[in-house]
């Protein structure tokens, strides 16, 4: 139920704009994964609206709302 928003590298005016990004974290996988020697956990983003220009497999960097 954490509240989101979401910054695409791809689309870099689109976090200076009104109509950044944002979501809702609905669930964080219990089992983690190394990657390059990081540990991460899968976590699935229920998005309130589609950012324009996004595609599937963007990178993104996800800013959780204290």
């Amino acid at each position: 139920g954490e509240k989101v928003t979401l910054f695409f590298d791809a689309l870099p005016d689109l976090a200076m704009s009104d109509v950044a990004t944002t979501g809702e974290v609905v669930d964080i996988n219990m089992r983690s994964e190394e990657k390059r020697g990081d540990t991460t956990y899968t976590v699935t983003i229920k998005l309130d609206r589609e950012a324009p220009g996004m595609r599937w497999g963007m990178t993104a960097t996800v800013h959780m709302e204290p």
